[in-house]
């Protein structure tokens, strides 16, 4: 594999505390290991001036492998992943040189890991028409538990699925489309634990967020009770 031609496009529309950043560079991280330096390019960023396009679109035309991550908004697409899919379909259009530009995507949402479902198949689908060589679409849920914290600092929580992203990150390097047993990793909960003692950490992180009224300062705050499931 080349060096420089894999691009991470980090689809959130936040700056700060994204789950999609914080899963982003750990791919980085992860594909740095192997001798991979890869582009990482917020979407939102990108596609807010007419430049900001032509640059994007010129970074997907030279990629030969693209890795999506980006969030549910209310069981759908960001608007800012919805308009780049189709920026793609009008500045690029189908791959013609014999499906040699691979397409991976991460959907995340901050509930259960089915509600991502429905984009999965968006993604799919999206690769079949632009004539990208499909290399697997993948869900996780509870993904805002993450909100912007590194992936090795939420070391206990986040075990399966930094074992699911190195497993993503080998796939590619090596350009094989991703295992089966990558999803299975990604369905299971991020606290090993009986289902009432998750039931009790949904339940504070709920309480924590409407105290705060903010879904932001409510995940901090619980974060730091948690310290024991984090290292």
């Amino acid at each position: 594999m080349k060096k420089n031609n894999v691009l991470i496009l980090n689809g959130s529309p936040k700056i700060n505390n994204s789950s999609s950043k914080s899963l982003a560079e750990f791919m980085e991280n992860e594909l740095n290991k192997k001798g991979v330096d890869p582009k990482i390019r917020r979407v939102s960023t990108c596609i807010a001036s007419e430049q900001g396009v032509v640059e994007l679109m010129e970074c997907i035309r030279e990629a030969d492998l693209l890795f999506l991550i980006s969030p549910l908004y209310v069981d759908s697409l960001p608007y800012n992943v919805i308009k780049m899919l189709e920026l793609i379909k009008i500045y690029i259009g189908p791959d013609t040189g014999n499906r040699s530009k691979k397409f991976f995507a991460l959907s995340h949402s901050g509930l259960d890991v089915t509600k991502n479902d429905v984009s999965v198949r968006i993604y799919e689908r999206f690769a079949k028409e632009l004539n990208f060589n499909f290399g697997g679409s993948l869900a996780l849920g509870t993904s805002s538990i993450i909100n912007g914290n590194s992936l090795n600092f939420m070391n206990r929580m986040t075990k399966n699925l930094r074992k699911s992203l190195e497993i993503i990150s080998e796939s590619i390097f090596t350009g094989n489309s991703i295992p089966p047993k990558v999803q299975k990793l990604l369905s299971k909960p991020f606290l090993p634990a009986p289902l009432f003692l998750n039931k009790i950490l949904l339940n504070a992180t709920m309480k924590s967020c409407y105290r705060e009224k903010d879904f932001t300062k409510g995940l901090a705050k619980l974060h730091s009770k948690l310290k024991i499931f984090l290292s």
